[in-house]
């Protein structure tokens, strides 16, 4: 593995973050919009490019 792969475990929770208000959440699958903002969460694993 290159320190560019990203291991995936299917039964691991992932981290979300909001992009607005910087929220952080760890769910078992994508939690669509921020509880506190309403905005797009993203997952943290993915890079911005």
């Amino acid at each position: 593995m290159s320190h560019r792969d990203i291991g995936y475990d299917a039964d691991a929770d992932s981290e979300y973050e909001c992009l607005h208000c910087g929220e952080i959440v760890s769910e078992d699958s994508h939690p669509g919009t921020c509880s506190d903002c309403g905005t797009a969460m993203r997952n943290r694993q993915m890079p911005y490019e």
